[in-house]
């Protein structure tokens, strides 16, 4: 059984990883509101569950930080395999990390994150993972002037194209690691952490 097994039981943990929004924001699909349905940007396609053996490496991109509980204390990650890809999506297509993981991944900037900051990390025990495929993704943000006023919004979107073999990146929801945060150390053993410079991430950079 995985160390994990609990966060991974909760129906909840699908719905994360298929990016459906849990905390009851929907949409109406009728003016009544009768029926509804959970917003859903990002996560992956058709996620199943896919064990992770203990001693396993495994790797996250975020800004970077100085805090345990957001470098270990994260869900999402993706196995060296799909680390090699990423970085030689980056050397071929001569983009930052942060843009070839914007791309693969399907991070909007809007989501907050720099994405120059990898973090390696190594499991003590065996964990239960969601994986799948990149979903498209869309997300928005406020415009805020120089004074602090909120002026409007601005949104971007992230297309998924595995369609095409080399951009198919399957990546890892890992339940539980960012409820325990730098307790996650139970689970995983930070092995490094490496800056990745300060190059453009966005996609259109």
């Amino acid at each position: 059984m995985a160390a994990n097994e609990k966060f991974f039981a909760d129906p909840d943990s699908r719905k994360v990883a298929l990016g459906l929004q849990t905390g009851g924001k929907e949409i109406w699909l009728n003016p009544t509101g009768s029926e509804t349905y959970a917003f859903r940007s990002g996560g992956v396609l058709d996620p199943k569950r896919h064990d992770i053996d203990h001693g396993t490496a495994i790797f996250s991109f975020t800004s970077v930080t100085s805090e345990l509980k957001w470098m270990i204390g994260r869900d999402w990650w993706v196995e060296r395999r799909e680390l090699d890809q990423i970085i030689r999506f980056s050397q071929i297509n001569n983009v930052s990390m942060g843009h070839a993981i914007r791309v693969l991944c399907c991070v909007p900037l809007e989501w907050g994150n720099k994405l120059n900051f990898l973090i390696a990390a190594r499991t003590k025990v065996t964990l239960a993972a969601w994986r799948g495929l990149a979903n498209s993704a869309a997300a928005s943000a406020d415009l805020v002037s120089p004074t602090g006023r909120v002026i409007g919004k601005a949104g971007s979107e992230t297309p998924a194209r595995n369609d095409i073999a080399a951009w198919r990146c399957w990546q890892l929801y890992i339940p539980g690691l960012k409820a325990l945060g730098e307790d996650a150390t139970a689970w995983l053993t930070l092995d490094g952490q490496y800056q990745l410079g300060d190059a453009a991430t966005w996609i259109y950079a």
